[in-house]
């Protein structure tokens, strides 16, 4: 059975918008396409569970996970231990 090149991955869950916008913005300067899914639910005022997805085509999940590497030394001014990122489950 073959896996689909296009078929969504989850590179990484995140706790809001914002951090999500840096790491697809940061993604699309490696060349990377990457979109973002539940950023509704994770913006919800009254602190219901939700985080933000950003989701990779398969095909390019190892480049990603790679640029999201470079991504966290690049950014050296954020603090990575206050950021609430869930890597996904494999």
């Amino acid at each position: 059975m073959t896996t689909d090149s296009n078929k969504p991955e989850i590179l990484i869950r995140v706790e809001n918008d914002i951090i999500a916008t840096a790491i697809v913005t940061g993604l699309a300067a490696h060349g990377i396409t990457a979109s973002t899914t539940g950023s509704y639910t994770a913006s919800f005022v009254a602190h219901a569970p939700g985080d933000v997805q950003i989701l990779v085509r398969h095909s390019d999940l190892a480049q990603a996970k790679e640029a999201l590497n470079e991504l966290q030394q690049e950014y050296t001014n954020i603090d990575w231990s206050q950021i609430n990122i869930e890597q996904p489950d494999q």
